[in-house]
């Protein structure tokens, strides 16, 4: 896994915006629980980002891309598995991309919205 300040280093390399769950990791370095599956739909989105894309050759991700998003998904999977956060994958019913579940008895997550 990871080290934290290599996964936050990362984060801002791959945040959405200000207002994204990667950017509040990238810019504090701390992770917030309840924003588990923000972490994990915005990495995921990133992956498959061609498949919203208009032209998808734009999109095409290099190897090292592809390793970075990875290891942070793993980060943020790992990050929720240390205090009780179990985390799921269901693959979309129209497209190749997944959707990430968590449950915990603990936190409450913010729910992502999701492309249809």
């Amino acid at each position: 896994m990871i080290r934290p300040k290599t996964a936050q280093k990362l984060c801002a390399s791959w945040h959405g915006g200000q207002w994204s769950a990667l950017y509040q990791f990238a810019s504090s370095g701390i992770y917030v629980p309840e924003n588990h599956l923000l972490y994990l739909k915005e990495l995921e989105f990133n992956y498959h980002s061609e498949a919203f894309a208009i032209n998808s050759e734009e999109f095409e991700l290099t190897k090292t891309e592809e390793q970075e998003l990875e290891k942070l998904i793993n980060f943020f999977i790992k990050k929720g598995e240390e205090i009780g956060i179990e985390t799921t994958w269901q693959k979309h019913h129209l497209y190749d991309y997944k959707m990430p579940r968590a449950q915990s008895n603990k936190y409450q997550f913010i729910q992502p919205m999701y492309p249809r």
